[in-house]
């Protein structure tokens, strides 16, 4: 596992943030951590009010959106440190201070691990940027991605879909997924392999038009039964009489029996199909090689050497 700056800063940062928990003690971090938390959101809601109000508009808006969301998050943190402190200090009983101590430090480690992941996650959509660059391929925040449970992902969706509803400024843009570590280059000769050679002939392409849109439409599937193909909901959507076609066999009529545009997938009926099915893999790892096969805009099989970078 290769060190980077991002990956000594964020090691740092986490043990200064321990020993300010000790210090301070799990009722004054907890309490201060909701200050700041509640504060935050109190700016987030207040800032479209007064940018509406005033008209506001531009890098000004979000100078100022930015100026009330931290104003109100250290507001609320001080307000709420306040009474932690003076409780911290009722605690007198020497193991219930260790307690106290030792819940503090792993409440700011916790924190520091959140604060970490969102900035991370809104440093890499920074186009060309070598803070970018250093996030991507820093270990801990790759490790950190890997155990961020799918609630913690839903609640920045929601708040991002807030913000979005509510006029404010996009600074939320690129929170969510931190994107994995690079891999290795993919190995080009796994395309030639026996076994991929003879999938290829059950990767098909998929033709229709859809009179709505007075356009047709092309696309890549691949046979998941006998007279079966998987392929994308949005290439047949709105398409009455697609066309599945087989290389060096020929053209068939389909038609879609399942459709759920929400996750993309259809699957298509092509009676007289004979190509042999594709079996579904399990879980594939990291770093492993793979092979994207299609009919890239329409045109002839495409095979393309690949490396899977996260799951």
């Amino acid at each position: 596992m290769t060190v980077n700056i991002v990956d000594i800063v964020v090691l740092a940062a986490v043990v200064l943030f321990a020993w300010s928990g000790w210090r301070n003690g799990f009722v004054s971090g907890l309490l201060s951590f909701i200050g700041f938390l509640g504060g935050g959101l109190i700016g987030v809601f207040i800032a479209p009010l007064i940018l509406g109000q005033w008209r506001i508009e531009g890098m000004l808006g979000l100078a100022i959106t930015a100026a009330l969301v931290v104003g109100c998050a250290i507001a609320g943190q001080l307000g709420t440190s306040i009474i932690g402190r003076k409780l911290h200090d009722r605690i007198t009983w020497e193991p219930a201070r260790v307690v106290d101590n030792i819940g503090g430090a792993a409440l700011n480690i916790l924190a520091i691990a959140v604060i970490g992941w969102i900035l991370a996650a809104t440093a890499t959509a920074l186009p060309g940027s070598t803070v970018s660059s250093q996030v991507r391929s820093s270990s801990v925040l790759s490790t950190l991605d890997t155990v961020v449970p799918s609630q913690a992902r839903d609640m920045v969706t929601n708040l991002r879909n807030l913000v979005d509803t509510s006029g404010l400024p996009q600074l939320f843009d690129g929170f969510g997924v931190l994107p994995p570590a690079p891999v290795d280059p993919p190995t080009a000769a796994v395309v030639k392999n026996k076994a991929v050679q003879r999938s290829l002939n059950s990767v098909v392409r998929i033709q229709g038009s859809a009179p709505s849109c007075g356009s047709g439409f092309t696309g890549s599937g691949f046979v998941i039964a006998p007279a079966r193909v998987l392929t994308n909901a949005h290439v047949v959507a709105g398409v009455r009489s697609p066309r599945v076609e087989v290389p060096d066999v020929g053209s068939f009529r389909a038609t879609t029996v399942y459709f759920d545009p929400r996750v993309d997938v259809a699957i298509l009926e092509v009676p007289g199909l004979r190509a042999p099915a594709l079996t579904m893999s399990g879980p594939v790892d990291r770093g492993a090689d793979t092979v994207i096969a299609g009919y890239p805009g329409g045109g002839p099989m495409t095979a393309t050497a690949a490396r899977v970078r996260g799951t």
